[in-house]
């Protein structure tokens, strides 16, 4: 025998079992198989929500992506809406309490009272000084008219 002849009839006998291998591997799939019919269920028909169920993995992005802001800070008193919900303009999304802003609205309005009182009292106080300042002038101008009346009866120049 030559080397090349011994080499094939080896080559030759792994290929005959591979496929021997194969038809019985086939076999045994597609026979054990033909033991198990199609099964059939039946129901009764019923009227009935459907129930639609995705199950996936991933990650999922939004569409639009807003930013949402307020122009005062507080406590959230109430919030009308959820994650991933639906909004349009002009809905109100959340409620901020309000007590904060009804204490700062109670000490305006009590510090706006006491400026008018205090205006009403400088403005008496003021009238006061007024009528004051005049009475003084007026006795100071009346000392000098007495004293004028005086000078000229006794003959003497009348006091600047």
């Amino acid at each position: 025998m030559r080397p090349d002849e011994n080499g094939m009839k080896t080559k030759s006998k792994w290929l005959v079992l591979a496929g021997l291998v194969a038809v019985i591997g086939l076999v045994a799939a597609f026979g054990l198989n033909r033991g198990s019919q199609v099964q059939h269920f039946t129901a009764k028909v019923e009227r009935g929500e459907i129930d639609d169920v995705v199950e996936a993995t991933g990650t999922i992005n939004a569409v639009i992506t807003v930013q949402v802001g307020s122009q005062v800070s507080g406590t959230i008193a109430k919030l009308n809406v959820d994650f991933n919900s639906r909004v349009h303009k002009g809905d109100v999304v959340a409620l901020i309490d309000p007590a904060l802003f009804q204490g700062a609205l109670l000490q305006a309005t009590a510090d706006l009272e006491n400026a008018k009182a205090n205006l009403v009292a400088a403005k008496a106080k003021s009238g006061r000084q007024r009528h004051a300042s005049r009475s003084a002038s007026d006795a100071k101008g009346r000392g000098r008219n007495r004293g004028a009346v005086q000078s000229q009866l006794h003959g003497d120049s009348v006091p600047d």
